[in-house]
């Protein structure tokens, strides 16, 4: 009896080693068997719950930075229910970060699209830092110079 639960704890070690080493990997599919009581069926829930979790956040944050950052559609929102802690935190950051683009380059792009009309209405007024900060500086003394003409 000894031999046959050594053989059950290696299989199962084994087991989870393989879901393991998928999620590093940065497979989100794969899940262990379920069923089985005891420490072995709460391991298996556990870790097939991270999964279950993982899964649909990695295809949110994917969806979100291709939206932006690929197609150049703002506005999006990642969304994924049932998240518990830091992974919501996660979620919540990534819509802000999300938002405040969104916001910077409709201000930036619409200011840019009245210069180009030669009918400014106001400068740039969201607000930006950094790289973006330079960038409405220059749109916003551009928009003045027009202004002056």
């Amino acid at each position: 009896m000894a031999m046959e639960s050594t053989r059950t704890d290696v299989a199962d070690a084994r087991e989870l080693l393989g879901v393991l080493t998928a999620l590093k990997n940065g497979d989100f599919t794969r899940l262990m068997r379920e069923g089985q009581g005891g420490i072995e069926g709460e391991i298996a829930a556990a870790v097939n719950h991270l999964v279950r979790h993982l899964n649909p956040f990695a295809v949110e944050v994917t969806r979100i930075s291709r939206e932006i950052g690929t197609e150049g559609l703002f506005g999006g929102q990642a969304r994924v229910a049932g998240l518990p802690g830091t992974w919501q935190d996660l979620v919540a950051n990534i819509n802000v970060m999300a938002a405040n683009l969104t916001n910077q380059v409709r201000d930036i792009a619409r200011a840019a699209h009245e210069l180009a009309e030669e009918h400014p209405t106001g400068p740039v007024t969201v607000p930006v830092r950094g790289e973006t900060q330079a960038l409405k500086e220059s749109l916003n003394t551009l928009i003045e110079r027009a202004g002056r003409r």
